[in-house]
């Protein structure tokens, strides 16, 4: 008997990277139904879950600066967020959620107010019949 080959069907993006943008979305449909105001704007940027789905850690920004209210809230949430993704989807396991500011967000911030912060010089053109590149660029002899 010969064996059998079978095609499977070449996914553009990884299993996972599908899963955490599910969940993203999940996630942030759960926190916008609940009217908690320790969220204030908050905005889930991204889920990394675990290749074998045990755990994932959810990343949000927001404005408020003091991350106590904002984590007690998810810690409050986090069983609604799990029972969510399980009703969503059909998994082996749902993963058990993690909280963490993202970080990226944070030091964009930050460039963003040094930048805000930095005087600006202002330098005027260069007159193209002061500084002529192909003069400039010869070699007299």
């Amino acid at each position: 008997m010969g064996s059998r080959r079978t095609e499977h069907k070449v996914s553009r993006f990884p299993r996972t990277a599908r899963l955490n943008e599910v969940f993203r979305q999940v996630i942030a449909d759960q926190i916008r139904e609940v009217e908690d105001k320790r969220f204030g704007l908050i905005t889930i940027t991204g889920i990394e879950a675990d290749p074998d789905l045990r755990h994932a850690t959810v990343y949000f920004s927001s404005f408020n600066t003091d991350d106590a209210p904002i984590l007690e809230a998810f810690e409050e949430l986090r069983p609604r967020l799990q029972k969510a993704i399980n009703a969503e989807m059909t998994l082996k396991r749902t993963p058990i959620l993690t909280f963490v500011r993202d970080a990226g967000v944070v030091a964009g911030s930050k460039i963003e107010e040094i930048l805000r912060e930095t005087p600006r010089f202002d330098v005027a053109p260069i007159a193209p019949d002061v500084y002529d590149v192909h003069k400039a660029s010869r070699i007299e002899g």
